[in-house]
């Protein structure tokens, strides 16, 4: 029994069980760890301050949601260089949705505090918010009066569709700033994280497609997600004795499911760009057309009145990039969409957006084309089946990433079949990717296309340039840039591969076919996109202005690119170098801190010292690479092209992102705009020689294995962490 449960190699299964031991210890610990309990929140973030409110005068806020049971309220001030004044509430609680009649009347009190500058207060009332019917909430007008001094409140500049206009004694606040509110009990409780799930995840239900109820994310976490971990060990385990092609095929489904995991765990738009994304699929999937290349007033607005209601019920602009910013909790938020959905029996517009975004305006339509079917299928239930829809065929791409890996691999080692699907694995369960497998976003299909021109490069490298694999390299490398400019990157080192074949082919007919057959693969779908991309008022190039992407800015400028590199990549600038950025070692930043756990839009991270065990795991494997060299020079020199060419792709990459991004300016950059995701064109080639570098613990008792072992677990372990992280910070205390 025990062996048809846990085949193959019993040391994969008990370095795996290990790992992922202490990694269950450790997500169980935040688990049981002793959460404020919260009532809910108003959904605003923390982001910028409205007009000071002076002593005396009156801050109302209008038609607030109370969940019943509150007695306290926090909210965010800020008195700069003064005490903190004392501070009294006015609620008036009414009864139904028209606020007639004279309400209840709560009051509160906070007395002066010497404390100075920003920060959080709370603020007792003497009675609680009672219960009206089991609504589960009371409509309220809630004023906030300093005495003895002023403060400014501090929340999310703008509201939403539906909001009141925050008045000061009785007058609008212009410009509109919708202040952060928390709800909380009479007292300050806390419950772990495990008794509230059933709660998280009624929550988390809200605003998603019709079937997902509470129960799918008691399935997805308690069943689906350690299902993936489980599969994925025991494909690794009997690697040695399965075939090629049941291997191939279980490392996609693996892949496919993790992202179609990711896809209903997050919420709807919050991953980086997804709003944006979404909408121009929908304006591609319902008009033909493409989205405005440049401002249009023609076109102001970029997502369709169906999407943006959405994006309005949602709270997505008061919430997205904030860590500590809850969703919207109450039933009645999504009734109200409902409500306005519905439109009175008219149909909210679905085509009425295609206006110009920076976000996605730079892009052509390729990949929106290839993902529109998915939103087709979807097109007649709600915008968050629709998005869940686009969302899963994105997680067909993402699995065709981590084949390529394991493909990759299987050719470059082709007695190690374990070293493959470790590949493909650390492709599947890498936190960042498999979070944006679950999201719409081009880089899927950009990475995918990449990821297909590593595997043709090493297979040529290894078998020879046969014409069907010339002709694949070259049609892949014209369209990854199509899909998105960061797909130009793969162009230096696949010309490298290229001369690489040229020389150990030279005298073989059929290699220069095969030169022959990428360069018409290449001509083929670039000349057809350069037809094709006027038709959508683009250019031939699809860098974000157009041109060739040797036009790059931090290409015409070496010595100031050099400088730039050395301080993204080393924490310390030495005096003689000009500062172009504040921020001290924006590497971890960027790649280690991005790329393997920024969840949500880029606001949900693991604590710092997670990201200092992944760097400090990344300088083992590069040691281990070192000693692979050292130790088995031989075997590395027949390989030596392979290496190289496998080497330079995440290196070109990491050079064409920091060419983009270089600081051009007398000014030091406060903060990194690059994101980690943005490496992800390399994946494929960076799992490859992380498996090629575990070879460097040895072969002989199975170090390699055990390596890529550790790895995996490792990353399924923080997958799930990430998973119940995300979870917490949306939806809990």
């Amino acid at each position: 029994m025990i062996k048809a449960l846990f085949p193959g190699d019993r040391r994969v299964w008990a370095a795996a069980g290990i790992v992922l031991a202490v990694m269950a210890a450790l997500v169980g610990w935040q688990l049981l760890k002793p959460r404020e309990v919260i009532l809910g929140t108003n959904s605003a973030a923390v982001r910028g301050h409205a007009q000071e409110v002076g002593s005396g005068q009156d801050f109302c806020l209008r038609r607030i949601r109370v969940p019943d049971g509150t007695q306290r309220l926090r909210i965010w001030v800020d008195t700069r260089d003064q005490p903190r004044p004392a501070i009294d509430v006015r609620m008036r609680v009414w009864d139904g949705h028209d606020r007639r009649g004279k309400g209840t009347i709560i009051r509160g009190y906070r007395p002066a505090t010497s404390d100075p500058g920003f920060g959080s207060i709370d603020i007792p009332l003497d009675a609680p918010v009672p219960d009206l019917n089991g609504r589960g909430f009371r409509f309220a007008d809630i004023c906030f009066t300093p005495r003895g001094g002023s403060f400014f409140p501090w929340g999310m500049p703008g509201g939403t569709m539906t909001d009141r206009v925050p008045l000061l004694d009785g007058k609008p606040i212009d410009p509109v700033t919708r202040p952060a509110l928390w709800f909380l009990p009479k007292d300050h409780e806390t419950r772990p994280l495990v008794a509230q799930l059933g709660t998280v995840f009624h929550r988390a239900s809200l605003f998603r497609a019709g079937f997902i109820g509470p129960w799918t994310y008691w399935l997805l976490f308690l069943v689906v997600t350690p299902a993936t971990f489980y599969v994925g060990v025991r494909l690794l385990a009997g690697a040695a004795t399965r075939t090629l092609r049941r291997s191939a095929i279980g490392i996609y489904l693996i892949t496919v499911a993790v992202g179609a995991t990711w896809a209903m765990l997050t919420p709807t738009f919050h991953t980086p760009d997804e709003s944006e994304h979404f909408g121009a699929v929908q304006y591609f999937a319902e008009t033909g057309k493409w989205i405005a290349a440049a401002p249009d007033p023609k076109r102001p607005i970029h997502w369709s009145t169906e999407e943006a209601v959405a994006i309005d019920a949602t709270r997505l602009l008061a919430t997205f990039e904030r860590q500590d910013v809850k969703l919207p909790w109450l039933d009645s938020y999504e009734l109200a969409w409902q409500e306005r959905h519905k439109n009175h029996g008219k149909p909210l517009p679905k085509d009425d957006g295609g206006g110009y975004h920076p976000a996605v305006s730079s892009h052509s339509p390729a990949y929106y084309a290839l993902v529109s079917p998915a939103y087709l299928a979807a097109r007649n239930h709600s915008p968050f089946a629709q998005v869940l829809a686009v969302r899963w065929f994105n997680s067909l791409l993402a699995g065709i990433t981590a084949l390529m890996a394991f493909l990759a691999v299987a050719e470059l080692l082709p007695g190690r079949r374990e070293l493959a699907v470790g590949a493909g694995l650390l492709v599947a369960f890498e936190p960042m990717f498999g979070f944006m497998a679950g999201a719409t976003n081009n880089d899927n299909a950009v990475n995918a296309a990449c990821a297909a021109a590593v595997w043709l490069c090493v297979r040529g490298l290894r078998r020879g340039l046969q014409p069907g694999v010339g002709a694949a390299l070259g049609a892949v490398l014209a369209l990854a840039p199509i899909f998105k400019a960061t797909g130009y990157a793969l162009a230096p080192p696949a010309l490298l591969a290229v001369g690489f074949m040229l020389l150990r082919g030279r005298r073989v007919p059929k290699t220069w076919l095969g030169v022959a057959a990428g360069i018409a693969a290449f001509a083929a779908v670039t000349i057809a996109w350069s037809l094709i991309a006027p038709t959508f008022d683009r250019s031939t190039y699809t860098t974000p202005g157009g041109g060739s992407p040797t036009g790059v800015a931090g290409l015409h400028n070496l010595r100031l690119f050099a400088s730039w590199m050395w301080q993204v990549m080393v924490p310390w600038t030495p005096p003689f170098l000009h500062d172009l950025t504040i921020v001290k070692w924006p590497f971890f930043n960027i790649y280690i801190e991005r790329g393997f756990g920024a969840f949500g839009w880029y606001g949900i991270y693991f604590p710092t010292w997670v990201y200092a065990v992944v760097l400090a795991v990344i300088v083992g494997v590069v040691a281990l690479g070192v000693r692979l060299v050292r130790v088995d020079w031989e075997d590395v020199k027949r390989r030596l092209p392979e290496g190289l060419f496998l080497l330079a792709v995440p290196l070109t990459v990491l050079l064409g992102v920091e060419a983009a991004y270089i600081n051009l300016g007398p000014e030091p950059y406060d903060g990194t705009p690059e994101q980690g995701r943005y490496m992800f064109p390399a994946i494929a080639a960076l799992a490859a020689l992380i498996s090629v570098a575990a070879l460097g613990a040895g072969r002989r008792r199975g170090g390699a294995v055990l390596v890529v072992t550790v790895l995996v677990a490792a990353l399924m372990g923080m997958t799930y962490g990430g998973q119940v992280l995300m979870f917490q910070s949306f939806y809990g205390g």
